[in-house]
């Protein structure tokens, strides 16, 4: 099952690809497709990625780190669904 992107990643990911093509012709369309390998690689086994450790928090989150991009994928594993989201790094 593909996880469901929260609208503030799909935001998120439409501003860093404007951004990146903007920088140079074809990085955000890079920049888009390693994002969506990333998503497609956690549908495919959402228990590939550690755990996040770095806060304390009340639900376990999992962090994919996405390829050539200073970005992860982020998600929660849920009974239902993995809902994740995109987030700079730094």
């Amino acid at each position: 099952m593909r996880p469901r992107v929260l609208e503030e990643a799909e935001a998120e990911i439409l501003s860093a690809m404007l951004f990146y093509e903007d920088q140079q012709e074809g990085l955000g369309k890079d920049y888009f497709d390693r994002v969506s390998q990333t998503i497609e690689l956690i549908a495919r086994d959402p228990q590939m990625y550690p755990v996040y450790e770095g806060k304390r928090l009340s639900r376990v989150f999992r962090r994919a780190a996405v390829d050539r991009f200073p970005y992860i994928v982020g998600y929660q594993i849920r009974p239902d669904e993995t809902v994740g989201y995109v987030s700079k790094l730094g």
